[in-house]
């Protein structure tokens, strides 16, 4: 993957830690598949209602883009009326086709992040750095073209926070601008979070935002199928270069250990595993 995206300094790029918390389901699952879960932006929207959206304030500033083009009065309401839909259609068209994944970019563990991710002590953190993180992904057949043959990479990208209510994104008045999508709201601050995403426009492929209504399933491409199917999409990456070292909690019963290691060598891996620095990180 290009680091041409990555929000930090050129000399921190490489070894930033990452960490990326999750149920021994989810650790199975990532050994078995081999790949990364990039989960549909709207997946998230329950959570967070904001997840990719603008700002108010940004909505309310059409006025100002729209008023440099000489309209005013009735004209300039209507425009602005109109443009503020048009946007916001535009967004949610894209919401089935927006993946992520997540990462929090702390310099060490969280409480808060253990707590929010791992339950009953039965979970592991992932430490990886940004550079092995960039170098993970593997180009083999699973991978996802378009329909000129080209990779679909994802990006990444730091989140940055602020105030949904009160403050404004970046704002490029495209209708494919990509701002809602590396900002967050400010509740959740804590999760000091770099995004991994992609796109995947229909019209890559050939193909229509209606492509479910009338294509036979067996010429729906794999990758868009795989994402109504799943609602997200598998990444194919090298494990041994991803991970730096499986973190398990303080606390964890011993048997737990054993069948985190007893895992990790069944899928001929070469990780180590640690308990964490954190007296007792998760919930018990």
């Amino acid at each position: 993957m290009s680091d041409e995206h990555l929000v930090f300094s050129q000399e921190d790029i490489e070894n930033r830690l990452l960490w990326q918390y999750m149920r021994f389901s989810k650790f199975a699952s990532l050994l078995h598949r081999q790949a990364l879960f990039f989960s549909k932006i709207e997946n998230f929207k329950t959570a967070d209602p904001y997840e990719g959206t603008f700002p108010k304030a940004n909505m309310d500033s059409s006025a100002d883009f729209l008023a440099s083009g000489n309209l005013d009065g009735e004209g300039l309401v209507a425009a602005t009326a109109a443009y503020s839909q048009i946007r916001e259609d535009s967004l949610r068209a894209r919401d089935p086709y927006i993946i992520v994944n997540c990462w929090n970019a702390d310099p060490s563990e969280s409480t808060k992040m253990w707590r929010e991710y791992v339950k009953n002590g039965e979970g592991i953190a992932i430490q990886s750095t940004v550079g092995r993180l960039a170098k993970s992904f593997v180009d083999i057949t699973e991978t996802p073209h378009d329909k000129n043959g080209n990779v679909i990479w994802p990006r990444m990208d730091k989140i940055s926070y602020i105030d949904y209510e009160t403050e404004k994104a970046p704002n490029d008045y495209s209708f494919f601008t990509y701002q809602p999508f590396i900002h967050k709201d400010k509740r959740f601050l804590y999760e000091n979070e770099l995004r991994v995403w992609a796109e995947f426009m229909p019209q890559r492929f050939g193909l229509g935002n209606n492509y479910r209504a009338y294509q036979p399933d067996s010429e729906i491409p794999k990758a868009l199928k795989q994402l109504d199917d799943y609602k997200g999409f598998y990444f194919p990456i090298d494990l041994n270069t991803l991970i730096e070292k499986v973190v398990i909690p303080s606390n964890a019963p011993r048997w737990f250990k054993e069948m985190i290691e007893h895992v990790i060598i069944k899928f001929e891996l070469d990780l180590r595993v640690e308990l964490s620095s954190l007296s007792s990180p998760s919930n018990s």
